[in-house]
């Protein structure tokens, strides 16, 4: 029996898989508009922070805030001292009010200019800043006058920590329920339910069923039907004696025996 080599390391392939889709981020039209702004009327490395929810596994950036900063047209810096003076003003103008929204501030966004989105050596050290502050998961955005934005999703572990890079991200509009009663009277005055009609299918099964195209019906009396069609029994279920004239008022519908019509009700519309 020959002697096992020993385990040795190899060449890893090292990879990180999710079990689902990767997660988005979703932005409102507030922010997109207010980033756009930012992001064409400043020619320096401006920075901005952001309030975000993570929502049915996607981030959705509910709306920016510039804050006071130094900065030149190719370096920007957070420090902690930038955010105590964020969060002191927003508390000043806003209150209590201020605290939901405090609490919701987990993105840092900032303009490269005319550069490209891809970070810098500063820019990754400012994500140890937030990592230090007991977030379990801070989003970085990196914007350019070139119309591109570049996010990567931080997610910060008790023993170890990962991103997700460029992640997607699509604009979402939020439903205005002002709108909702003056569409509502519109519906009601403009929109009618029409009338239905629901034919019965007949218990004989050598006749064709009362909902059937005349297809189906031509179909029925020269290959399948055992039947004819301008027999009695045929004649006493669908209330003609002669097939054409049968056709012809299965095909529109106006002229079939009350007993068989059921007419719907209702305006259609819903609460």
């Amino acid at each position: 029996m020959s002697k096992m080599r020993p385990f040795t390391p190899h060449n890893f392939d090292r990879k990180l898989k999710f079990c689902s889709d990767l997660p988005t981020v979703r932005i409102s039209r507030l922010a997109y508009n207010k980033m756009c702004h930012i992001v064409d009327l400043s020619n320096l490395e401006v920075s901005w922070l952001g309030s975000v929810l993570l929502v049915d596994g996607d981030f959705q950036l509910e709306d920016v805030f510039i804050f006071k900063q130094e900065v030149d047209s190719v370096m920007t810096a957070m420090t902690p001292e930038n955010l105590a003076q964020f969060g002191t003003k927003l508390i000043d103008e806003l209150g209590d009010a201020a605290l939901p929204i405090l609490d919701k501030v987990r993105l840092w966004g900032h303009s490269h200019v005319h550069g490209t989105t891809h970070p810098s050596g500063q820019d990754n050290r400012e994500m140890d800043l937030f990592s230090e502050c007991g977030h379990p998961w801070f989003i970085r955005l990196i914007a350019t006058k070139e119309g591109r934005l570049e996010f990567n999703i931080y997610f910060y572990g008790q023993d170890f920590n990962w991103k997700i890079t460029d992640a997607e991200w699509s604009i979402y509009e939020e439903v205005d329920d002002s709108l909702k009663e003056t569409i509502r009277q519109e519906l009601q005055e403009k929109v009618t339910a029409r009338r239905t009609r629901v034919y019965h299918q007949p218990k004989n099964k050598n006749l064709p069923p009362a909902s059937s195209t005349s297809t189906d019906f031509w179909k029925w009396r020269y290959n399948d039907g055992k039947i004819g069609a301008s027999s009695p029994e045929a004649s006493r279920y669908y209330g003609q004696a002669n097939p054409l004239d049968w056709e012809a008022n299965h095909l529109n519908q106006k002229t079939e025996s009350p007993d068989r019509i059921i007419d719907g009700e209702g305006d259609g519309l819903g609460d």
